[in-house]
């Protein structure tokens, strides 16, 4: 696992090397960037949306958040994080798809479908009276109806769903 210090040591190599014999690409995109793609993808640290897709920088524009949940559109003046992404991907950057991402093995969903954190408290995985965190609220909407429509139990569907033999 990486703590700070290997961080920046990769930092300063990536400095002296990467950065260096690939100079002219990185002035291309300190003039702009004109993804064709946007991905929204989990934040979780097992799943790098520019390794699965072997793409470069510049090449897509990424938006990653716990369980690459996309919350319905509010017109109002509160901060909404994807839906910023979306909109300046869309009218600004012009991109030409936007791929949700998903992937197995996925705590936020899990979590999010099985109530996981329903009635506790703020810090503890709630964080409103209904025991609802910001990123687990979309999720909460629609789980319900989901353990409804599964045939089997619900904790076997969701195992399956949830997970496979691989985090991506």
């Amino acid at each position: 696992m990486a703590d700070f210090h290997t961080l920046l040591e990769g930092y300063h190599r990536f400095r002296e090397s990467g950065w260096s014999a690939q100079r002219e690409r990185w002035s291309r995109l300190a003039e702009g960037q004109s993804p064709k793609v946007m991905i929204i993808a989990c934040s979780d640290s097992r799943v790098d949306p520019t390794q699965i897709f072997d793409a470069n920088p510049g090449e897509m524009f990424v938006v990653r958040n716990v369980a690459n949940l996309v919350p319905p559109y509010e017109p109002d003046r509160a901060y909404h994080g994807v839906s910023a992404a979306l909109e300046f991907a869309v009218t600004q950057l012009l991109v030409e798809e936007i791929i949700v991402m998903g992937h197995g093995f996925c705590g936020g969903c899990a979590a999010a479908l099985t109530g996981q954190f329903a009635g506790t408290a703020p810090g503890e995985g709630g964080s409103s009276p209904a025991g609802s965190t910001c990123w687990e609220k979309p999720g909460n909407e629609f789980g319900p109806s989901i353990r409804s429509w599964t045939a089997p139990p619900f904790a076997q569907w969701s195992s399956k769903a949830c997970g496979s033999a691989s985090p991506i």
